[in-house]
């Protein structure tokens, strides 16, 4: 014999399904079916009802390339490689950005104004609020382009048209716009930059003429650094003309570091004169250097002394061949050829000393402070540069007032704004099935929590989890014939059993005179031995606690777990032992 489990461990939470069981589920959903699909095809209903009531939302869309950038370095373009760059920033503008500023309200309340007056809203008492109205607006960049997609929504298809119009007008009204502002700040920067440089070129020339004026220098010409300049203005890029220390430099200081080299020559020359001295001396009386010696130096030749010495030489020569050395003529000749070298000799001192003198003024009158040349130098550059810089930026100023005559081109509309042939929504078989779903849900839902309030049994596996015993057979109420195949099964089993007393446990909502019918029909009228007992309440159990065969009679839906737990209590308050349950199927 089965004993039904009277643990404690079994919370009641379980008996009330709070565990999801998905077969559960399956058989809820089915037998509600009906109910369900009723409380779902009148929400569907009623959602179609409510589309019907919707304005349809048409849709219209337009493309525009967004030049950005392009025109801006058209106007200044001559600044991206100079040194003017830095201060003017990057003229690459990021598309994003732009996109941002398209989707700004400085740029879209004109636009939205124009909806609220043709719609004729109240403005106090008007409910399409500007964020309410800009989601209407889609502005979408596409990958890796500067095409620009514009789409418009809204119920009133006559006003798409005339909005994107204004939308497309205004995009391009903002290129020109932008354009034109930024050659207004490149204008600005320049004039302010000119006026700056225009102070600081006469004023480094003034301290270049000033200083050259003191120091005794060749005063510096700008005219000298006219090719420098030329290529300055003609490229308008200050990099690839920087005023090189090999080239420019030499060029602007080439007649002063001449002074420089005028004091070397004279300081060499005068050690060359003073050598010259030194080897006279010693040379002596050998006539032949001293006629070498002479005929370097220019006063001497003039003079013809080295050509004097050389014709004695000569006729000494001639004589000696002829004559004896103590020949009257020879010595004669040898005396004058004596008088003439000590005459060269001091003829030649007294030049080179004249000369020596002559470089030492040299000398003297180029002689210059340390750092007189490195200072000039520097001043020549610095004022170079301001003066290449002012050249170049009123280059560049005319450059931008040419750009500015000019009319940019606006950003170029790929496509014109056209309205969409069907609208765009709301579709009326999403809210159609929208609503047959939330019908689905609220009614599985609301039949869920009536059954739980209602605490009954739908279900033989949660009757089962509470009691542990087997399940005897079905039997259907419309079908109590022996020969029914579904009810066989159970007739068989009573019929076999040895017993005298059958105790039939009614739990749950039965009608007595359909208990009795089937309790009549369980045991052949050829059995008279058998007796069937029908307990209808729990006062009931005591009497026939002694039965021989005790079968639990239910029928789902008709039975709720406090009757259940009622019945339970007495179960064990008086030992019994169920053999088993007949479902009753009604």
């Amino acid at each position: 014999m089965t004993n039904i489990s009277s643990s404690k461990d079994k919370n009641e939470d379980s008996l009330n399904m709070d565990e999801i069981n998905f077969n559960l589920l399956i058989k809820f959903i089915n037998r509600n079916k009906k109910k369900i699909s009723i409380i779902s095809f009148a929400f569907f209903v009623l959602a179609c009802l409510y589309s019907l009531t919707l304005k349809r939302i048409w849709s219209g869309e337009f493309q525009i390339v967004l030049n950005s950038g392009e025109n801006s370095s058209q106007v200044l373009k001559s600044l991206n490689n100079s040194p003017l760059s830095s201060f003017l920033g990057d003229n690459s503008s990021n598309l994003l950005t732009e996109v941002g500023i398209l989707e700004s309200p400085s740029i879209l309340i004109p636009i939205y104004e124009f909806v609220i007056a043709n719609k004729n809203l109240d403005s106090k008492k008007n409910k399409l609020l500007f964020n309410n109205w800009e989601k209407n607006l889609k502005i979408d960049l596409e990958k890796n382009t500067s095409i620009l997609n514009i789409t418009y929504e809204d119920t009133d298809k006559k006003l798409i048209l005339p909005v994107l119009k204004k939308i497309s007008l205004a995009y391009q009204d903002y290129s020109q716009k932008n354009i034109k502002r930024t050659q207004e700040l490149t204008k600005s920067y320049l004039n302010k930059q000119i006026s700056i440089f225009k102070k600081k070129s006469l004023n480094s020339l003034r301290v270049v003429q000033e200083y050259a004026l003191d120091q005794d220098l060749i005063f510096f010409e700008p005219a000298k650094n006219s090719i420098a300049i030329n290529q300055i203005e003609s490229n308008l890029d200050l990099k690839k003309n920087k005023f090189n220390k090999a080239t420019t430099q030499d060029q602007l200081l080439l007649s002063n570091t001449g002074i420089i080299r005028s004091r070397i020559n004279a300081a060499n020359s005068i050690r060359r004169i003073d050598e010259q001295i030194k080897k006279i001396n010693e040379l002596g009386d050998d006539p032949e250097k001293l006629q070498y010696i002479g005929s370097t130096i220019p006063g001497l030749r003039r003079e013809g002394l080295p050509d004097a010495l050389s014709n004695l030489q000569n006729q000494l020569a001639q004589r000696s061949t002829r004559y004896a050395k103590t020949d009257k003529s020879i010595l004669k000749i040898i005396e004058q050829r004596q008088i003439l070298i000590n005459l060269i000799k001091k003829r030649a001192i007294g030049y080179l000393k004249a000369e020596k003198l002559e470089f030492e003024a040299i000398m003297k009158a180029s002689m210059r402070p340390k750092g007189v040349l490195l200072k000039y130098k520097e001043l020549v550059r610095e004022s170079s540069r301001d003066e290449a810089t002012l050249i170049a930026l009123e280059s560049q100023l005319r450059f931008i007032e040419l750009e500015e005559a000019k009319l940019a081109d606006p950003w170029e509309l790929i496509t014109k704004p056209t309205l969409s042939t069907i609208p765009v929504g709301p579709s009326r078989i999403k809210i159609g099935l929208s609503g047959l779903f939330l019908g689905f849900l609220f009614g599985a839902v609301y039949i869920f929590y009536k059954e739980k309030k209602s605490d009954k049994i739908f279900d033989f596996e949660l009757l089962n989890n509470y009691l542990s015993t087997k399940l005897i057979g079905t039997i259907d109420v419309n079908g109590l014939e022996v020969n029914n195949p579904k009810s066989a099964y159970c007739f068989e089993y009573i019929n076999k059993e040895n017993w005298e007393n059958l105790c039939l446990i009614n739990i749950g909502d039965f009608n007595k005179e359909t208990m009795i019918k089937i309790s009549n029909k369980l045991v052949p009228k050829n059995k008279s031995k058998k007796y069937i007992n029908l307990v209808f309440s729990c006062q009931e159990l005591k009497t026939y606690s002694d039965s021989d065969l005790k079968i639990i009679c239910i029928s789902l839906g008709k039975l709720t777990f406090a009757e259940l737990k009622e019945f339970n209590k007495y179960f064990n308050l008086y030992n019994y032992n169920i053999d088993g349950i007949l479902l009753i199927e009604d």
